[in-house]
């Protein structure tokens, strides 16, 4: 009477899917030439590209030319537990960010990899703590340098006088 109607069930891959699609780092699926089968929103703000245009185009657009060797010699033997790497992404403004990318191989039917799933970690913020500690470091260095500097000079000047006084009082004597 209501006319035609659409049910869906709701299983355990809905929060799973919720999950990937909320958190803060980029999550893609890649075929082993490096096809885009899934990425996530965060991943296409990452890469400022709208998502729809990265299903089915290649991962390789986004990697600089020197880490695509790099990213190619590790995904031919990922090994059963994947690795961690860190490099730079291209993104669609042409501008660049440091990220971690972690990658597993996913199995189809427990044997033949198919595919591999990607974590991305945008890297921005900690490079830019990682130069602010230098920086701070470099100028505690120098400070620590100059209050040396002080301190040695203060000794010298005073060492120099009492040294002149006693030189003055053998004379006298």
């Amino acid at each position: 009477s209501k006319g035609p109607q659409v049910f869906t069930l709701e299983g355990a891959e809905q929060p799973y899917r919720v999950l990937i699609e909320s958190m803060n780092e980029g999550a893609l699926t890649l075929t082993v030439d490096k096809t885009i089968l899934y990425a996530n929103q965060c991943f296409a703000r990452m890469v400022k590209c709208p998502l729809e245009q990265m299903m089915g185009t290649s991962f390789r657009r986004f990697l600089p030319t020197e880490d695509r060797a790099t990213l190619r010699s590790l995904l031919k033997r990922p090994g059963k537990s994947g690795f961690k790497i860190q490099m730079h992404l291209i993104a669609g403004d042409g501008s660049q960010m440091p990220v971690q990318i972690s990658i597993r191989p996913l199995a189809r039917d427990g044997s033949e990899t198919a595919a591999v799933g990607m974590v991305v970690t945008d890297m921005t913020e900690v490079r830019r703590n990682e130069e602010l500690l230098r920086l701070l470091s470099h100028g505690l260095v120098q400070a620590q340098e100059a209050e040396r500097r002080r301190v040695a000079l203060e000794l010298h000047d005073n060492i120099t006088l009492l040294l002149c006084a006693v030189l003055v009082r053998c004379h006298a004597l």
